[in-house]
């Protein structure tokens, strides 16, 4: 009858390293997906409030060009 041979203790701690590495994983993409949408309703309600009419012309294009920047650092989150 063959059995199976027992595991070193550096085998054993690199498979607890292994799962606790994609346990973290998952935990991780869950934070970064929550705070995601946190962000894209704070995004969407400060163009609100920057975009108003009130702005003057040349306030109103570099804001948009700031708003644009920031877009693209969201982009990359």
């Amino acid at each position: 009858m063959a059995t199976k041979p027992k595991q070193t203790a550096d085998e054993k701690l690199l498979e607890q390293v292994s799962r606790h590495s994609v346990l973290l994983e998952w935990l991780k993409a869950g934070e970064v997906k929550k705070f995601e949408t946190y962000l894209r309703r704070a995004d969407a309600h400060v163009r609100d409030q920057l975009t108003s009419k009130e702005l003057k012309t040349y306030s109103r294009s570099r804001l948009e060009e700031f708003l644009g920047r920031v877009g693209g650092k969201l982009l990359e989150i």
